[in-house]
């Protein structure tokens, strides 16, 4: 699955505040203690159309997931974080006019760091079941280089190698491409594939100092791996917009982001019964939104 995530960073000012000055892009480093409400929801609406030997068939599916939860930091050292505490508020999907609830909403959940593997157990010491053990799993130990910390949903920040300035661009796709496009999942024509980054403005609200980042993003897609891989048609694409305000001096993990994706897979084939053609157009928008809350007292 295309994990079109969006980036969750934010930013430290490097002197004064004013909007005019140079700011170096710099992640939340979550301490013990630290708690969060995350809300991620997703709207994804697709249309697949077959045609085969002159039948044509379409179907359209759409799709929102909703997950929303409180974390804490129950341990955190040198940077990084080994325990949590997550309870899930919501975690379910609609698809059409079914729902289906994850086993995790309305769980608490104990994520730590032990031999290597994030684990996943209930306060009562057993270990989360089935799917539910599943999302963790990937969500926490799947290899994704440069993601943020936190535990939070997520991509590689988009964050420029030095200080910007508002209206400042730097180039993300080297570091973009190959996480949202992984190799055994899609082939991409690397000369054509553009992703940049974009500072549009700072400013300030309640004391603190956010801004506003712009990320667009687009490339031709030529292969679609599997057995057999399948070679795609020449208006085969992916395009992403991302748009995000987050806290820029490194007091808070605030953040609140956007992002819109379409993606376009069209296959041809000769087969033994006649031409065949394969088409989906799928639009995506999720939404994420990291919002620090009070500690909690007496969570272990």
């Amino acid at each position: 699955m295309l994990r079109a995530t969006v980036a969750v960073a934010v930013l430290t000012v490097c002197g004064s505040a004013s909007s005019a000055d140079p700011i170096t892009f710099k992640e939340y480093v979550y301490q013990t203690g630290d708690r969060v409400r995350v809300t991620n929801i997703t709207d994804s609406d697709c249309t697949t159309t077959k045609d085969q030997a002159g039948k044509k068939d379409e179907r359209v599916e759409r799709t929102t997931r909703t997950i929303v939860y409180t974390q804490d930091v129950i341990a955190a050292a040198d940077g990084r974080v080994s325990k949590y505490r997550r309870v899930y508020e919501q975690n379910f999907e609609v698809k059409g006019e079914a729902v289906s609830r994850s086993p995790l909403e309305g769980m608490t959940v104990l994520i730590e760091f032990g031999g290597g593997r994030f684990g996943f157990t209930r306060p009562d010491g057993t270990v989360v079941p089935g799917p539910g053990f599943e999302e963790l799993d990937r969500e926490f130990n799947t290899k994704r280089e440069d993601a943020p910390g936190g535990g939070l949903p997520g991509c590689p920040s988009p964050r420029p190698p030095g200080p910007v300035t508002p209206g400042q661009s730097w180039n993300l796709a080297e570091k973009l491409w190959p996480y949202v496009l992984p190799a055994d999942e899609f082939g991409y024509d690397r000369g054509r594939a553009k992703a940049s980054g974009k500072l549009l403005a700072v400013h300030r609200k309640g004391g603190a100092v956010y801004a506003d980042v712009l990320v667009r993003a687009e490339a031709p897609l030529t292969v679609l791996h599997g057995v057999p891989p399948l070679s795609l048609r020449g208006d085969s694409s992916i395009g992403v917009v991302m748009h995000d305000v987050s806290c820029v001096d490194g007091s808070s993990p605030d953040y609140a982001g956007a992002t819109t994706m379409r993606m376009i897979l069209d296959y041809e084939a000769e087969l033994p019964n006649g031409a065949f053609r394969w088409r989906s157009r799928t639009d995506t928008v999720t939404s994420l939104r990291v919002e620090r809350l009070p500690p909690a007292t007496g969570a272990r």
